[in-house]
């Protein structure tokens, strides 16, 4: 990792993420995988300044048009997450992987924080083993990552209440509740948020991350 961030350094990793192949689903032609667009209808800018959809599975000259227009997003970008959020979930992981080298231990840490709650099951993650995994919250800077965390928590626990307001009415009516509500919170952790706490910091003061 480095002092400050290398932003050349990271969009060049980006282009290279773009320049990818598309990768068919079982949900193709529309839906499809590619680390900036899950679906294969995209928007493209046209010279009058209008916008014009096509399916870039289908024509590759749309393909082409658009990876033209992605590029220049991710030029004009003015920081790392700029480039970041212009990319698919599931491509994340890799990307932080492949840019490891380019960011300052702040970015790299933000990132790893967004990451880890924005994507499903980063944990089973291809891209890494388990030990990989660890070694990066051990590279992190760990008190960044308790902090986005708990804000993350903290926003789950202001939706559980607006859930558990909804549930006292639903019992005034004599209506029967769904159970996931009662034990859990909207992102299947815990519902104590003190105990949420108390367990992450335990996990840090051990070296378990």
């Amino acid at each position: 990792m480095r002092r400050i961030t290398d932003l050349r350094g990271i969009k060049d990793t980006a282009k290279v993420f773009l320049h990818m192949n598309i990768e068919e689903t079982k949900f193709s032609p529309l839906v499809i995988k590619h680390p900036f667009t899950d679906s294969a209808m995209v928007c493209l800018s046209q010279t009058d300044g209008e916008i014009a959809f096509a399916n870039i599975m289908e024509d590759t000259k749309a393909f082409t048009l658009w990876k033209e227009q992605v590029e220049k997003q991710i030029d004009t970008a003015e920081d790392v997450f700029g480039v970041y959020h212009l990319m698919t979930k599931s491509y994340l992981l890799a990307f932080l992987k492949y840019t490891e080298s380019y960011l300052s231990r702040e970015d790299f840490s933000k990132m790893l924080a967004d990451i880890w709650i924005r994507t499903e099951a980063p944990n089973l993650d291809p891209n890494f083993k388990q030990k990989e995994l660890l070694d990066l919250f051990r590279k992190s800077k760990q008190e960044e990552i308790i902090m986005r965390l708990l804000d993350s928590e903290l926003k789950n626990k202001e939706q559980w209440e607006k859930a558990e307001i909804k549930l006292h009415i639903m019992q005034a009516r004599s209506k029967p509740c769904p159970g996931h509500w009662i034990k859990r919170l909207p992102n299947g952790l815990p519902i104590d948020l003190e105990k949420t706490v108390l367990f992450m910091r335990r996990k840090f003061q051990r070296n378990i991350f």
